[in-house]
C-alpha cells in the first residue's frame, strides 16, 4: 500500500494482479483502497471460501505451522525446511521451489481466514471494482468448482478458464493471459473516461 501511495499521482489509478494466495493480499488492498484501484486480476487465486483440496484436512495445516513455528529457530532449521519442502512438493509444487519460499507459504497459510472471504468477495462487488478471474481446469491445487464459485461472487470482468495451466497458469498461459489483461485493462480504461 505504502509503495501504490509513494508513486502514484493524485487521482490515478492501478490495476492490482495476484496469484494463488496473493489474492487475498490485493483483494484487501482494493477493498481499502477503491478508489486507487481500477482493476483486479487474480490468477488461480485461493478461493477462500473454504480450505481447497492442497491443505486439507486443515487441522493439519495449522499443526504443521505451529510446528513450524518451534522449530524454524532451532538447529533443526536446515532439516525441518528440508522435510516441509519435500512435502510440499508431494502436495504438487514444482521441484525447484526453495526452502525459503516454503517457509513463507507454510507461515501465510496459518494467516488465511477461509471463512470471512465471502463477505470480501460481496463487498468486492458492491463496490464493482472490475475483477479478471483466471483459472485451469486441472490444477492440482484448487478445484475448479471453488474457482468457478468464487468467480460468480466478484464483480464482472472476463473470466479466463484453461482446460490445462495447472496451478500457475501465469507460466503456461503467459501469452494469451497477458494479451487478455492488456485489452481487458484498455476496455476499463475507456470505461472511466467515459465517466
Amino acid at each position: 500500500e505504502e509503495v501504490i501511495e509513494k508513486t502514484l499521482e493524485e487521482g490515478e489509478k492501478v490495476f492490482v494482479m495476484s496469484h494463488s494466495l496473493g489474492g487475498q493480499v490485493a483483494m484487501n488492498y482494493t477493498l481499502l483502497q477503491p478508489s486507487r484501484v481500477a482493476g483486479l486480476i487474480l490468477l488461480s487465486p485461493a478461493p477462500l471460501f473454504v480450505p481447497h483440496r492442497m491443505i486439507r484436512p486443515y487441522w493439519l495445516v495449522h499443526s504443521m505451522t505451529a510446528l513450524h513455528k518451534r522449530i524454524d529457530s532451532t538447529p533443526l532449521r536446515p532439516l525441518w525446511r528440508h522435510a516441509l519442502r519435500l512435502i510440499w512438493i508431494l502436495w504438487g509444487f514444482t521441484p525447484r521451489i526453495s526452502t525459503g519460499a516454503v517457509s513463507h507459504g507454510q507461515r501465510r497459510l496459518h494467516m488465511v481466514d477461509f471463512w470471512a472471504q465471502r463477505g470480501r468477495c460481496a463487498k468486492l462487488k458492491q463496490q464493482g471494482v472490475p475483477t479478471l478471474m483466471a483459472w485451469s481446469k486441472n490444477d492440482p491445487m484448487i478445484e475448479p468448482e471453488l474457482h468457478h464459485d468464487m468467480s460468480q461472487s466478484l464483480p464482472g470482468g472476463p473470466r479466463l478458464v484453461y482446460k490445462d495451466g495447472g496451478h500457475f497458469i501465469n507460466k503456461h498461459h503467459a501469452g494469451p493471459i497477458a494479451a487478455a489483461v492488456v485489452e481487458w485493462m484498455g476496455l476499463c480504461a475507456m470505461r472511466e473516461d467515459a465517466l
